[in-house]
């Protein structure tokens, strides 16, 4: 699946990024409160969208893995590495916790399953994986979404936008809950909003 772009914005950019894509729908905006979002041990962060907004709102030593990892983050609790989320280079049961912010709305369900299985692989029993993502309920030919979001952190309020392309099913609660179970997880919580989803998810029964 091909990513449009990925860029922090003021809100003027949000309007840019829409007339620059043809046939898109925007998204309504999302807002996230992560000032309580306080992992402990160490946190692995599937990459795509949210690297700089969950290094910048936690504490705990942090690996980032991405098919083209940002080269400029420097920072001394911080690991980047070039990994396929779909087939990771780590130990079974390695990590206490796991963020995906904004990175399944540039997969496919095949991928995003294998994706959360690879997941369930690498974190410990105890465990939690963190999700963020777009969520809408209607179909339509259409399938390059604007997804305009802001983060309130621990050091400041920020507004993002993100586009992706390919989407070709409706992604609402049902579509997550049903490769969660598939991958062996179950949720423990979950906020549903206009225009984005937050899952926390633990172990559940693994599927055969």
């Amino acid at each position: 699946m091909d990513i449009f772009k990925k860029i922090n914005i003021g809100i003027d950019i949000e309007e840019e990024l829409r007339n620059a894509l043809e046939n898109n729908i925007t998204l309504k905006k999302t807002e996230w409160d992560l000032r309580k979002f306080a992992p402990d041990g160490e946190l692995l962060d599937i990459g795509g969208c949210g690297e700089y907004t969950i290094m910048n709102n936690t504490r705990c030593p942090l690996i980032i893995i991405d098919n083209d990892p940002d080269r400029y983050i420097e920072n001394k609790r911080v690991k980047t590495y070039d990994m396929d989320a779909q087939s990771m280079q780590f130990e079974n049961k390695r990590f206490q916790n796991i963020t995906i912010f904004y990175t399944l709305m540039y997969m496919e369900k095949e991928e995003i399953k294998n994706t959360l299985s690879e997941c369930r692989r690498v974190l410990k029993e105890s465990g939690h994986i963190y999700i963020w993502d777009i969520v809408f309920g209607e179909e339509s030919d259409i399938t390059t979404y604007v997804v305009p979001i802001k983060v309130i952190g621990k050091r400041a309020a920020s507004d993002y936008c993100f586009a992706s392309n390919g989407i070709y099913e409706r992604r609402d609660h049902h579509f997550y809950k049903e490769l969660i179970v598939q991958c062996g997880l179950k949720i423990f919580q979950e906020e549903i909003k206009d225009g984005g989803i937050y899952f926390d998810c633990v172990y559940g029964e693994e599927k055969g």
